[in-house]
């Protein structure tokens, strides 16, 4: 059994889907990535990682932000699942996966297309595959295309 840290969102939807699963012992679901209850600390987050930003300019130390996102406080020790969605990948690009893996180096991570991996920007199914030990598709053709698990919404 795992511990599972399930990277989010804050839209309705998504706390619908997952309401079986938020709250257990053995699941945080973090819904967004605001790191404080600080309206100026999360300005600044959200300043720092625009991607508008930094196609212009790459602002750097956004590592200063990664022990913000998850702590890990769990009352029962078990080796942790890391479950993101595919329009998370912003934060592998961010280098947040390489301080999950090496924080965490027995942790599993895997990541959950819920749309068409073309709309992503990280979209490199050879280097993803290096990076989780999962990558689901909803989508059947793709996971055929990319060899990759299916799972229909």
């Amino acid at each position: 059994m795992y511990n599972f840290v399930i990277f989010g969102y804050s839209w309705d939807l998504y706390k619908i889907s997952y309401s079986d699963v938020i709250g257990s012992e053995n699941v945080r679901y973090i819904p967004n990535y605001e790191p404080t209850n600080n309206k100026l600390l999360n300005l600044l987050f959200k300043i720092h990682f625009s991607e508008k930003i930094n196609k212009i300019v790459k602002l750097p130390f956004k590592n200063w932000w990664y022990k913000s996102y998850f702590k890990n406080d769990f009352t029962t020790e078990r080796p942790l699942c890391f479950f993101f969605f595919g329009r998370q990948l912003v934060l592998q690009k961010y280098g947040y996966v390489d301080y999950l893996k090496s924080k965490y180096p027995k942790a599993k991570f895997v990541c959950f297309f819920q749309d068409l991996i073309a709309q992503h920007d990280v979209n490199n199914i050879p280097y993803l595959k290096s990076v989780f030990d999962l990558l689901i598709s909803f989508d059947h053709k793709e996971a055929i295309q990319y060899n990759i698990e299916y799972f229909s919404l």
